[in-house]
């Protein structure tokens, strides 16, 4: 591997399981960035970056590996993954100690198709506006259910825009009052039952009590 002079502001790393999407409940350790150009109410990264520290591509291939030697899998959120700048070095230096990537995106910053040279990945977009397109790289759209945007339409009257394979998830916003978490969980549930190329996901981490 190369010698990289870079710094990446990180919010946090540690080892869990994936609580949402296709792979829920798999192993995986998380590198949390903590900038992003979105400011999320549900966000599992706090707003404010003082927490975040900024660390040399070594420094993070140590602690990952540090917090679980023998996990091959690693989820790259945030902060926005693709809001982060020259994040094409620290990719291929986890690939090559061979770690899966998996990430989590809000769309907005999606890069080129050019850019995207690698394998073994997993790329979830959890999208906050109107897309113009998801380029065939993106395997996992997970649309959220009561943030008031019904972006979830855009699967099934702009099927042009989507990579053929791509798997639509409907996911609930989380929310602390209860009676509307079950309101968002229920409307998922209608909208999957009357159109079946939806699947069901909740954020189950959240209620597993973990990270």
């Amino acid at each position: 591997m190369r010698e990289s002079n870079e710094y990446y502001k990180i919010h946090e790393m540690f080892y869990s399981l994936k609580g949402e999407g296709l792979y829920t409940g798999v192993p995986m350790v998380f590198l949390r960035f903590s900038n992003c150009n979105r400011t999320c109410s549900f966000c599992d990264t706090p707003r404010s970056p003082i927490a975040a520290v900024s660390l040399t591509i070594k420094e993070i291939l140590h602690t990952l590996h540090s917090l679980a030697p023998r996990c091959d899998r690693v989820v790259i959120t945030g902060g926005e993954p693709f809001h982060q700048p020259n994040l094409q070095p620290l990719l291929e230096a986890l690939q090559l100690v061979n770690y899966t990537l998996h990430f989590e995106s809000n769309g907005d910053l999606l890069p080129s198709p050019a850019f995207w040279k690698l394998g073994k990945s997993w790329v979830a977009v959890s999208p906050k506006s109107w897309l113009h397109f998801y380029p065939d790289y993106v395997d996992e759209i997970k649309w959220l259910v009561g943030d008031g945007k019904e972006l979830w339409y855009q699967a099934l009257y702009k099927e042009d825009l989507f990579p053929p394979n791509v798997l639509h998830i409907l996911q609930p916003v989380w929310e602390a009052n209860s009676n509307i978490r079950l309101r968002n969980l229920l409307t998922c549930i209608q909208i999957a039952k009357e159109n079946p190329k939806f699947r069901l996901g909740t954020q189950q981490h959240k209620q597993w009590g973990i990270r």
